[in-house]
């Protein structure tokens, strides 16, 4: 050990009144700390164990073996833990007498080869210098030797070498570690001690422990590559610089299309009735409209106007959507005549007015663009602030996709998604096209990839579990195309082998990972690298980490390569904060010191680690927030909700299953035995979106605690899927062939008829596996549509059994018409037209079309 370090820990302990063994194993119980993110460590200690004057002089190994528990909770600094662990050590010391194998035998541990039972990290001090020998004429000096094994994983040993000498023995498993982990161990080691006998009062968690040539390499490694963007800019801006080519394709929806200069106009005109609505800078619009041509002349108009967009799902329960307005202080409301009943006091502008007048510029690069609410703790979201030139960044100055004028990029994903701000603006502010597809296509990968198709679609994003839903259904769904991007969860490497191996992959796979405040995206690994690292900073973004518990005061703390800690992301321009949570803000968003002035750290809540080659690999959470099926869900919402029934006295909610068959559960202590499943569930379905209400809710007497009062969750027991449910069995054999199928992809031995499909533990994507394999099965045509409007699997049965009765109907009807004689050649005719009507082109169909009647039968 470095000689000062030395000196200082004598003093340290001399004033603190501790021992330096003491001093030592607190430092290293903080470094164990650091590297598990535990708090309640096991470390074993070598112990003489000659207490008795019949051992004194007994030759040979008489040490023992104690297992010492320490506890590193509650944010305690090296004074604090120094004297936590002499405590410890003294109440142990009383029972050095005990032999280790007869505690193991009393606690009754499962005994492993591989490993001690009690702990798997030793730190052992010699009390005394080891003297050098003289005798018989000859001198003898120490020498260190080693057997070449490992008693444990980690097995540390400070030996007095001198007044301020310490010769440190790091003995550790190579099976586990290799030299250079440990040699880096041992630097983290000395650089924590340094710091903590610099600021003993400091809590160890937050203490630098890289030594300087380190923090450099992590610092350089966390820097994306800075290029330029219009960053002086505004969305309406750039969009007006893209309107000078009028004729261009903007936007198509179905049948639809909007040229740039149609596209302009219509905005200006909802842009000028907002402006007389009182809309001008930061002023929040509500946009509550479904996917298609209306909303995005909405979203452009509320950016024309100066304000920033709120995109709002009309399919909310009118209670949510009101609750989201009155917070982000919307001032006005773009919505069709249909949905303005669940508006209360906000002017209402239609997204077909009239009045093309354009308006002056009223926003700046700093300016709100829009507020995009995600799943919030505390039982309410929270709104997400975005400044315009967060937006210019991701669209712009970037690598991860050739953005231009030829790009037909698809908006397929929930519009108040964070994701859709690329999907909007990567092709409207480059003059690509705009290709928009309904909800209930996109929730069928067979109706989707026959869409991308039809639109000619270059660059789709997508959610993870519909990538890899498509890639297993239609595996050349995205052959062909220039780009696809996915995200929200952690790509599958077995579906993206699979997809590169058969030959059907897009030009370029893009797995993106970022949160809603740092603007979508803030690090883009291409997915062909098939495994699980954050790889690549997108441009003009940096990463950094710390330590998992992570102090809003003190972010310039980094953790060491290997260790667990918490992802942060420096993005300029990136989130402006929470509306209306200044304390939650500040707790999130804090100073970045790497960074100019002014700038700030974003906490993600990501787990991460830096890998020896320089990568990030995600681990996890540091909290209880969730991806499902792409949406961000934070759990403690929903138990929020459930309390606020008048009838529930505890409620807490649980996610359960792994990918595709991840779910929400909740576990619900009732006030009134009358109190049902079903009432909840209704309770929850007027006030949160469906991806938040939990596919089962389980009535309990108590929710059991663990010994330091929270809820323990893993005693909770499993929910089985409808447990509430009286099932209906099947009345016909179309029912009894469609509640077999529903049972076997949803794992459960029956599901009645008149069940609902999603409480019964179905979700919308495997709606859509449910109704692909009815249609095969029955060799009918059934809309996804159909049955998420009705999810009942006696209502889907019901759609086949009309499907099969209008084929057989359109069957006889065409017999009959062939067999009168007259119509059988035009009737061919009419057939092969309709076959290859995919082969003819526009100028074909439209001569066809003009073709005058040449006789009755036609």
């Amino acid at each position: 050990m470095p000689t000062d370090l030395v000196e200082r820990l004598h003093r340290f302990a001399r004033d603190h009144r501790v021992t330096l063994f003491s001093a030592m194993l607190a430092g290293f119980s903080a470094l164990l700390q650091r590297y598990t993110n535990q708090h309640d460590l096991v470390v074993g200690t070598g112990v003489a164990n000659r207490r008795l004057a019949e051992t004194e002089n007994l030759l040979g190994m008489v040490v023992n073996t104690l297992p010492l528990r320490l506890d590193l909770a509650g944010q305690p600094g090296l004074t604090e833990l120094a004297g936590r662990v002499q405590e410890t050590t003294m109440a142990a010391d009383a029972w050095q007498d005990v032999p280790l194998d007869r505690l193991v035998d009393r606690l009754d541990v499962r005994r492993d080869p591989s490993r001690n039972p009690l702990f798997g990290v030793m730190f052992s001090f010699h009390d005394s210098r080891i003297p050098d020998l003289a005798f018989g004429g000859l001198d003898g000096r120490l020498t260190y030797r080693h057997n070449g094994s490992a008693k444990t994983d980690l097995n540390v040993v400070a030996i007095p070498a001198g007044a301020n000498e310490i010769t440190l023995i790091w003995e550790y498993a190579t099976d586990l570690f290799d030299a250079e982990t440990a040699q880096r161990m041992v630097a983290h080691y000395f650089a924590l001690l340094d710091a903590a006998l610099a600021d003993p009062d400091q809590p160890v968690d937050r203490l630098p422990m890289l030594p300087e040539t380190e923090l450099r390499r992590v610092l350089a490694a966390a820097q994306g590559k800075e290029e330029p963007y219009p960053a002086d800019a505004t969305l309406a801006e750039m969009f007006g610089q893209v309107v000078a080519r009028p004729d261009a394709v903007a936007l198509c929806h179905r049948d639809v299309e909007l040229t740039y200069a149609q596209l302009d106009v219509r905005a200006n005109a909802v842009a000028a009735q907002l402006r007389k609505a009182g809309v001008g800078r930061d002023i929040a619009v509500g946009i509550l409209l479904p996917p298609g041509v209306d909303l995005v002349v909405g979203l452009l108009g509320a950016l024309k106007a100066g304000g920033a967009y709120v995109p709002i799902n009309p399919q909310l329960p009118d209670e949510r959507i009101r609750w989201m307005l009155a917070d982000s202080g919307a001032r006005a409301v773009v919505t069709w005549p249909a949905l303005a009943s669940s508006i209360q006091g906000l002017p209402v502008v239609f997204p077909d007015a009239k009045n093309a007048e354009s308006v002056a510029r009223e926003s700046g690069p700093r300016s709100l663009a829009y507020v995009i609410y995600t799943s919030g703790s505390t039982g309410r979201p929270k709104g997400v602030m975005v400044e315009h030139r967060s937006v210019l960044r991701l669209v712009f100055g970037q690598d991860y996709l050739n953005f231009g004028p030829a790009q037909r990029i698809t908006q397929a994903l929930e519009p108040s998604f964070d994701a859709s701000t690329f999907e909007f603006w990567a092709p409207l502010l480059h003059g690509g096209t705009l290709c928009v597809i309904d909800p209930e296509v996109v929730q069928s990968p067979v109706e989707f990839a026959a869409e991308i198709r039809r639109l000619r679609v270059t660059t789709t994003l997508l959610t993870t579990t519909l990538f890899n839903e498509v890639v297993t259904m239609i595996p050349d769904a995205f052959a062909g195309l220039d780009a696809v991007l996915f995200g929200g969860e952690a790509a599958s490497p077995q579906r993206l082998r699979a997809l590169l191996a058969g030959g059907s992959a897009p030009g370029r796979l893009v797995n993106y990972f970022g949160p809603t405040e740092a603007t979508t995206c803030t690090r883009t690994p291409v997915a062909s690298m098939l495994s699980r690292p954050l790889r690549r900073p997108c441009q003009s973004v940096r990463q950094s980490r710390t330590p998992a518990r992570t102090c809003s005061t003190s972010p310039a703390v980094r953790s060491a390569s290997g260790c667990r800690g918490s992802f942060m992301s420096a993005v300029p321009g990136g989130a402006r904060g929470y509306v209306g949570r200044p304390g939650l803000t500040a707790q999130r968003f804090v100073p970045d010191p790497y960074g100019p002035p002014g700038s700030r750290l974003y906490q993600t809540g990501d787990l991460v680690r830096w890998r020896p080659d320089g990568e990030l690999e995600f681990l996890g959470r540091v909290d209880e927030q969730v991806k499902i099926r792409g949406f961000r869900v934070e759990p403690g919402e929903v138990a929020a909700v459930l309390t606020e029934h008048p009838q529930v006295a505890d409620a807490t909610v649980v996610v359960t299953g792994e990918g595709i068959d991840k779910r929400l559960v909740g576990y619900v202590v009732p006030l009134a035995a009358e109190l049902t499943a079903a009432d909840l569930r209704d309770h929850l379905v007027d006030r949160l979106p469906a991806y938040l209400v939990p596919a089962a809710i389980v009535l309990v007497d108590a929710l059991p605690l663990t010994t330091h009062g929270k809820v323990d969750k893993a005693a909770l027991r499993p929910a089985a899927r409808a447990e509430t449910e009286v099932l209906t069995r099947p009345r016909t054999d179309t029912e009894r062939k469609v509640a077999e199928l529903c049972a076997a992809l949803l794992g459960v031995a029956a599901v009645g008829v008149l069940s609902d499909f999603y409480a019964a533990g179905g979700h919308s994507l495997l709606a859509s596996r449910l109704v692909a394999q009815v249609n095969e099965a029955f060799g009918v045509r059934v809309r996804l549509a159909e049955f998420l409007l009705r999810p009942r699997l006696a209502d889907l049965a019901a759609a086949v059994d009309a499907a099969t009765a209008d084929a057989a109907a359109d069957t006889a009807a065409l017999d009959k018409a062939i067999d009168a004689g007259p119509v059988r050649t035009y009737q061919r005719e009419l057939t092969d037209l309709l076959a290859n009507l995919d082969d003819l082109s526009d100028d074909e169909i439209e001569a066809l079309l003009s073709e005058p009647e040449t006789g009755g039968s036609r």
